[in-house]
């Protein structure tokens, strides 16, 4: 499984990078993971079906994750994307690009659980 995660803030990055991991390794997965900071930088590297599941920060520096989605979505109707951010203010914003599941930090192994499916 080919995972992406766009988060600006390294913490958060590699938090929800390990929570993913250990899910994964504790049901015999395997996962590989790229990592952006930006909506600029996983604009110029992302190809449509290149992966099985996007995890954006909503909150980032220029483009947004909504934004983001967005343009995934032209793309790329059933894509899992999963929203990650410290509020609920963007929920509503969330469910118009189809999201499927928002994540409010700070992220529980739990929360990421249910997402992976492996249970």
């Amino acid at each position: 499984m080919h995972l992406i995660i766009v988060e600006d803030l390294p913490f958060d990055q590699e938090k929800l990078a390990d929570l993913i991991r250990q899910d994964c390794d504790s049901h015999g997965e395997r996962v590989d993971l790229s990592f952006y900071a930006s909506g600029e930088e996983f604009q110029q590297h992302y190809r449509p079906k290149s992966c099985d599941g996007l995890f954006l920060d909503i909150m980032l520096d220029g483009l947004t994750g909504i934004e983001i989605a967005r343009k995934v979505r032209e793309a790329e109707k059933r894509l899992p994307i999963i929203f990650t951010t410290i509020g609920r203010d963007y929920a509503v914003d969330g469910f118009a690009v189809r999201a499927t599941d928002y994540l409010v930090k700070p992220l529980d192994p739990g929360q990421v659980a249910r997402l992976l499916f492996f249970d």
